[in-house]
This record gives C-alpha cells, structure tokens and sequence, in this order.
C-alpha cells in the first residue's frame, strides 16, 4: 500500500551519503588546491586529475572500511585489511548513487534555471537543487531496496496441494482392512 514510501534505511543511507559528500568536499579541496599547486609547479595536468580523484575516492574508500568494521561479516579466509564483500558492495552503491541522483538533478533543474541569476537567486537555486538531490537520492536507494530485496510471500500458494488429514474415518478404515484381505498390503489397518 505504501510502497512509494521510501524505508527508513534509504533515508539513512541518504544522509550517510550527505555525511560522505561533504566529507569529499572537504578532500577534494585539500587535494584539488595542492593538486593545483603541484599542476603548476610540474605543468602536468593528469597529475592535477589523479589529485583530485584521490580527493574524490578517499572518503568512500573510507566509509567502505569503516563499514566493515561495524557492520561487515568477512567470509572465511578473506583478509584482515581488506573490508568485507557487503562492505565494498555498500561502498560502490554509494558512489554510483552520487554519480546518478547528480546527474538526475542537474537534468531535472537545467531547464527551470535562468540564464542570469543574482546572488540571491543562486542561494535559493541551490536550495532547490539540494532538496532534489536529496529526494531524487532517498528514491535511487529505495529502488535499490525494492529491487534487491527479497520478499516473503504472504499469500496461500494455491498450486500446493494441501495437507492429507491423518484422521481416518470409518471408510477408510473398511478400505484398507479389504485390502488387507484381498492380498494387497499398503497400509497396517488402522485401529479402532
């Protein structure tokens, strides 16, 4: 009834993912500046590159382990310094629901935008853009959810047959001891 409804965990993984971009911000910052300064200094732009994408994939690397030590269950034999397989999967997850509910809400918002817009109308703007970031993310998850999780079916399976009944009445008990009689022996005769 209520399955358009995001889950709680989507909505958690959501701001765990808020947590993440603003911890990116932060990263990519620090490496994106000293990535710059090194660009200039070497005149190598794919070190700038490789800078900057250090900065993007520390956190998440991050919030794999950290994930891991929390959460994930290592199978037998993996090793100790590598995050658990739900781990990684809950990492990658993150990432691509960043890449994708950015780039729906740079395509659901490119056409409301004005051509010019003043300070105060780029504030309001990117309010805008991070509450529908925000939704269109709670919905990526809770599509993954929807899609990945499996269901207990409630309903009688009318295929099945159902139970035999173990009480035997007074025909079947005639049946039985006939044909016990007759030679052919399936059953001991019930009691009376």
């Amino acid at each position: 009834m209520f399955g358009w409804i995001p889950r709680p965990i989507s909505w958690l993984r959501t701001i765990i993912l808020i947590v993440i971009v603003a911890v990116m911000a932060g990263t990519s910052r620090f490496f994106g500046t000293y990535g710059a300064y090194f660009t200039y200094a070497s005149n190598h732009l794919g070190f700038f590159v490789f800078m900057s994408l250090i900065g993007l994939l520390i956190p998440f690397i991050s919030y794999a382990y950290i994930h891991s030590w929390l959460i994930g269950k290592k199978p037998e034999g993996w090793s100790k310094k590598i995050p658990s397989p739900s781990s990684i999967k809950e990492a990658v997850l993150l990432f691509i629901v960043l890449i994708f509910g950015t780039l729906a809400t740079i395509l659901v918002l490119t056409p409301f935008s004005p051509p010019y817009i003043s300070r105060q109308q780029t504030e309001v703007f990117g309010a805008i853009a991070t509450f529908v970031w925000l939704l269109i993310t709670t919905y990526i998850f809770h599509g993954y959810n929807l899609i990945s999780r499996e269901y207990v079916k409630k309903s009688v399976d009318k295929a099945k047959p159902e139970p035999a009944n173990n009480k035997v009445n007074s025909v079947d008990r005639d049946l039985i001891n006939l044909k016990n009689k007759i030679g052919i022996h399936s059953k001991e005769p019930p009691k009376k």
